[in-house]
């Protein structure tokens, strides 16, 4: 597997053409030409969030799905939400027979990886809540012309020059935050567009993320 690029960045709609171009390789877990991506989703069984590397994640019809090897210690956890309908059209969608033996599970993309830790070595994954303790409040993290970027009010900074100039970056939440009990598919700019304003977010925010509202366990 070719290693990370953090000087590359990748949104949503680049994660789902990359699955679409690289169907076959992903499910066969043909991996040594495919860079590495972390991404971040949310567990539909205990809602926090969880993680997935390239060859146990698939973007499929727009739709997040993680590959679950069927002897793995995580097979028993996720079963009972096993797609056996979605696994079919998967399987016609590859261009060879797979031995992998692997059934799959619909969940919510939450980020990508960026490739950047904060200041106490915190993964930052796009859609977290990031502040520079100089003055500025919760800032956003988008992929903007191809860099991560931390997005303000009416100005984008990008990571890489965060980086560059020791600016201290700490993690204080992220915008997946009390989400609709029926939600189907997640878009950072959709959230982001939703708040209020970066320095309006209050001190639930930070410590309920990720989280649904009450009505989803009614």
């Amino acid at each position: 597997m070719r290693t990370f690029n953090k000087n590359y960045a990748r949104s949503q709609e680049e994660l789902i053409n990359f699955c679409e171009e690289n169907i076959s390789a992903i499910v066969e877990k043909q991996l040594e030409n495919l860079p590495l991506i972390t991404i971040r989703y949310i567990d539909p069984i205990e809602e926090k969030f969880g993680y997935a590397k390239t060859g146990n994640f698939l973007f499929f019809e727009n739709k997040l799905y993680l590959l679950v090897n069927k002897y793995s210690d995580e097979s028993s956890y996720f079963k009972p939400l096993a797609d056996r309908d979605v696994l079919l059209k998967i399987r016609e969608k590859t261009d060879t027979i797979t031995n992998r033996d692997f059934f799959v599970v619909r969940v919510l993309f939450a980020g990508v990886f960026t490739g950047f830790l904060d200041e106490i070595g915190k993964p930052i994954f796009t859609g977290d809540i990031v502040d520079f303790r100089e003055g500025f409040g919760g800032i956003a993290v988008f992929p903007i012309n191809n860099k991560y970027s931390l997005l303000a009010d009416n100005h984008a900074y990008a990571l890489y020059f965060a980086e560059k100039e020791n600016r201290k970056l700490y993690v204080n939440g992220s915008l997946f935050y009390k989400l609709a009990p029926t939600a189907e598919s997640l878009d950072i700019r959709d959230l982001w567009n939703g708040m209020f304003g970066v320095s309006d977010y209050d001190t639930e925010f930070i410590k309920r993320t990720p989280n649904f509202r009450p009505s989803r366990k009614n």
